[in-house]
């Protein structure tokens, strides 16, 4: 299949591969990705090799040990910035969101929480996100606390060797 796109379509959706790739990527050791994964960084590989005899030859760099093209530091930079912004929002969104469902499991209970319908649950899910998003609105995480168990302290063995994290998720 062939696609035609201008200098700047073209500069563009170098970034916004370099960011897909990155989001697909980054989180997972490259021995351990999946086949879709490899695709995602063959692609930016792919484009990266097509941008230097363009206008977007600025956004790639060429590695002096294997000669093969990548995303260069400009376009690190911006693909970092974006991706800063992003994960700023899903921050915050994720931590009223699960707050919110946490808080209507402990008012109502699982079962009662389906049975309800779901105009009012929707309701009563909005009001609580609207709660923690006043919250962190003002004063960020300094109000949020872990109340169940006591944080080891700097220096203790505990807080070099802790326990492993339950998987078990909000």
């Amino acid at each position: 299949m062939m696609i035609e796109l201008s200098e700047e379509e073209f500069q563009s959706l170098l970034a916004l591969v370099s960011i897909g790739e990155r989001v697909m990527n980054d989180w997972t050791p490259e021995q351990q990705w999946s086949s879709e994964q490899r695709r995602s960084a063959q692609l930016l590989v792919d484009l990266c090799e097509r941008a230097p005899s363009g206008r977007a030859a600025h956004l790639v760099a060429q590695e002096p040990d294997t000669g093969e093209w990548v995303p260069s530091r400009r376009l690190e930079d911006e693909t970092d910035r974006v991706l800063g912004y992003y994960d700023e929002e899903i921050f915050w969104d994720q931590l009223v969101t699960r707050f919110a469902r946490r808080d209507l499991l402990a008012e109502y209970g699982e079962e009662a929480l389906s049975r309800l319908a779901s105009g009012h649950r929707r309701q009563a899910e909005e009001a609580m996100i609207e709660y923690y998003e006043r919250e962190v609105d003002r004063h960020g995480i300094a109000r949020m606390i872990v109340a169940e168990e006591k944080r080891p302290a700097m220096g203790s063995q505990q807080w070099h060797n802790p326990p492993a994290a339950s998987s078990e998720k909000v």
